[in-house]
């Protein structure tokens, strides 16, 4: 299958290239006023970006975006601001383009001031993941004593949660501590005051920081049982190290065969994407399918960064948009009958933040009927592109470099659930896994 990156870890593993000693000066990072917006920078990045996406005005208008461009300018002619609020001011830009491609994301790079020293995995960063639900940033995850899955976040040393808000790409459902903090660059030390509403009670917590391995030091597959209403589990978190995936879904699988159970559900909340390599396998254990219909055609735009990728552009001029030959496209997964589990009811729950690759699963499963697909709607375009490569354009621009059309039962550009199960930040501070619970009791329904 085609090749998908992992959005996050890519682009903030480059965001921490350049530091390089053992000891942090937490105080020497964040916010420094050196970038200034001009109208020949905007019209730079926007020519950046059209030179390689295949297809980046794809159902806007392109006089809309001129219109914002000249305002941006306007409005900013002549400050001088830091990485993030210059990143902000070209998002009101790029965020036209971002929802046409989800992919693309346009990001600040680390500012330290004079003196600062310290080594990328030293950073004390916020110990947590979050739910973003409309304007409500909720725990997640936690990996400190003191915060709890559940707390709303209302203030981190002495900043308003709106003021980290604010940076925050609202489409995105689940945003790692790290990321948040990233963007906004307002606070970095080794201990974090944290303010939170716990089920209506105000408290403050000191917290320790941890390193960017610690938060992001994970089993990219785990599961169980859920015995009381008959049911496997598997939540998958980005789809790297594909072959102990497939080993620990068929374990998984198999082991709900063996307790008698018919119901197994796939997590995919958060799974921003990955490598598709074994996704064959793992489909064989649900279906008994020869093959899958997956891709009808792809496109991709011959650029100086694009034209030594593939053999078949040599000839083409830069600019051009060429369709990929047949024997390029896998148009049906071909499926192993041996792997084949047997007969299960299979419900495979998404978000907002399942892209990429886990985009792309959630639609195969869907298209092929292989079970529901539950939860809410995917990003708009989340299956449209892909391939992504990192850039540069005063700061740092990740862009999609193909189009894809798979089969599926989308409309305009969204993928919706069978079983529509939507986010409400009320449940999420009452209740562990409010949308999980709810699809448990639509199979216990269903059971009677």
């Amino acid at each position: 299958m085609t090749r998908r990156i992992i959005l996050l870890s890519a682009l903030f593993i480059l965001l921490y290239g350049c530091i390089a000693s053992k000891k942090v000066t937490h105080e020497l990072i964040g916010q420094n006023k050196t970038e200034t917006i001009t109208q020949g920078k905007i019209d730079s990045l926007i020519e950046h970006i059209y030179e390689i996406h295949p297809d980046i005005y794809m159902g806007i208008d392109s006089l809309k975006v001129d219109a914002i461009a000249k305002q941006v300018a306007a409005e900013n002619a002549g400050k001088l601001m830091s990485d993030v609020d210059f990143t902000l001011q070209m998002r009101r830009i790029t965020d036209q383009f971002n929802h046409v491609d989800p992919h693309l994301i346009y990001y600040p790079s680390l500012q330290v001031r004079k003196g600062f020293k310290g080594k990328y995995k030293h950073i004390k960063v916020f110990p947590f993941e979050t739910y973003n639900i409309n304007d409500t940033l909720i725990i997640k995850k936690s990996y400190v004593d003191g915060l709890k899955r559940g707390d709303m976040l209302l203030n981190i040393n002495g900043y308003n949660i709106d003021e980290y808000q604010k940076y925050i790409y609202s489409n995105w459902r689940s945003v790692k501590g790290y990321v948040m903090q990233l963007q906004s660059q307002l606070s970095y030390s080794e201990d974090y005051k944290v303010r939170v509403n716990r089920r209506g009670v105000v408290s403050e917590h000191t917290v320790k920081g941890v390193g960017f391995r610690h938060a992001t030091n994970e089993l990219f597959a785990s599961g169980y049982m859920i015995d009381k209403y008959k049911t496997g589990y598997c939540k998958i978190i980005g789809f790297t190290g594909n072959k102990f995936i497939y080993k620990r879904l068929k374990k998984l699988i198999a082991k709900t065969k063996h307790e008698g159970y018919n119901n197994f559900i796939i997590d995919l909340r958060g799974n921003t994407g990955g490598s598709g390599e074994a996704l064959d396998m793992m489909f064989s254990l649900m279906s008994d399918k020869d093959s899958l219909y997956y891709m009808k055609s792809q496109y991709i735009k011959v650029s100086e960064k694009t034209g030594s990728m593939y053999d078949f552009l040599n000839g083409y001029k830069q600019g051009e948009v060429v369709r990929f030959p047949d024997d390029k496209i896998i148009k049906h997964i071909p499926l192993n009958k041996e792997l084949y589990q047997g007969e299960m009811n299979y419900y495979l729950i998404v978000d907002k933040s399942t892209a990429s690759v886990a985009a792309s699963f959630a639609n195969i499963f869907q298209y092929n009927n292989i079970g529901k697909l539950v939860g809410e709607p995917l990003d708009h375009n989340s299956l449209s592109f892909g391939d992504i490569i990192k850039s540069w354009k005063y700061q740092n621009l990740i862009i999609s470099t193909i189009q894809y059309n798979e089969n599926t039962k989308g409309i305009n550009g969204v993928l919706r659930p069978d079983i529509y199960i939507p986010y409400v930040a009320k449940k999420y501070m009452e209740q562990d896994d409010p949308i999980l619970s709810e699809l448990l009791d639509i199979i216990s329904s269903k059971n009677r």
